[in-house]
């Protein structure tokens, strides 16, 4: 997951679909990721165990498969849209 956010196009941002909910030490927050004034290039949501503070686990369920992921981001890349 590192190498993949580091190989980010700097104007890309991770945006909240959402404001984020919280039960019982369940977090969930949908988001989106692309940039700013385009179409995602992904979407998927988080779900955050938190135990006393800092989380625990996090799982990240997105229905972009890897490598359709980073052919599109490889595509945006090259051609600035």
């Amino acid at each position: 997951m590192t190498e993949l956010l580091a190989d980010l196009p700097e104007a890309f941002l991770f945006t909240a679909q959402r404001a984020g909910a919280g039960h019982h030490g369940l977090g969930r927050l949908q988001w989106r990721l692309g940039l700013p004034d385009g179409p995602p290039v992904a979407t998927g949501t988080d779900v955050a165990h938190v135990e006393d503070g800092p989380i625990r686990s996090l799982h990240v369920i997105s229905p972009e498969p890897p490598l359709l992921l980073s052919l599109r981001m490889i595509r945006v890349s090259r051609h600035g849209s």
